[in-house]
């Protein structure tokens, strides 16, 4: 397994990040897209404003804004446990009326029932790393969570070993403001210590 980076998140004054973009003029070598029809992969570039078939060419990730929290929704779906470890993914969807990008990792905040911040430390992984994806309206993407129940250094072996949270608050790759999720899976253990892969479309 690759080595991951560990980020502090203190606060939300932190925002999600992902990879340094082209300019805004340059149109990204691979596009992916999803909702309607299921996933598709079209190639971007410089070109004819015309498909090949004479129809509409794909709308280039230039003129197309980043998803951001006015748009997304988003939901954590357990998919598996063991060995003291807990495996789910977040699932977002656009909730908006127009397609928009996504591309690199989510910032992350686990919150108590009060929307008082709880201690969370978030690592980056790399399954999958950093893809573009274009997200229609209704589209929906994903990444990979996980995180520990086992209590970690200094946390009590005898009560929860945190708080247990309400909910996450979510920051878009590479802005600022967070959308709220719903938490229902108990203490973060190792002092908020969970794993994110970046976003991936389904």
């Amino acid at each position: 397994m690759k080595p991951t980076l560990t980020i502090l998140l203190a606060g939300l004054a932190l925002a999600g990040c992902g990879p340094d973009r082209p300019p805004a003029d340059t149109a990204p070598p691979t596009v992916t897209t999803t909702g309607g029809g299921g996933t598709t992969t079209a190639t971007g570039g410089s070109g004819p404003t015309t498909a090949p078939d004479g129809g509409p060419a794909p709308t280039s990730r230039a003129s197309e804004g980043r998803c951001d929290a006015r748009t997304l929704s988003g939901v954590v779906e357990m998919q598996d446990s063991g060995a003291g470890n807990r495996y789910a993914r977040l699932v977002v969807t656009n909730t908006g009326d127009r397609p928009c990008t996504l591309q690199g990792y989510a910032g992350m905040e686990l919150r108590g029932k009060d929307r008082s911040p709880l201690a969370t430390n978030v690592e980056r992984a790399d399954n999958p790393g950093p893809q573009f994806v274009r997200l229609a309206p209704g589209g929906r993407a994903a990444a990979n969570l996980r995180w520990g129940v086992v209590p970690g250094a200094g946390e009590p072996e005898d009560r929860p070993c945190q708080p247990e949270p309400a909910e996450i608050a979510v920051i878009p790759p590479d802005e600022t403001q967070p959308f709220t999720v719903t938490w229902s899976y108990g203490p973060v253990c190792q002092h908020g210590r969970i794993s994110t892969s970046a976003f991936f479309p389904l």
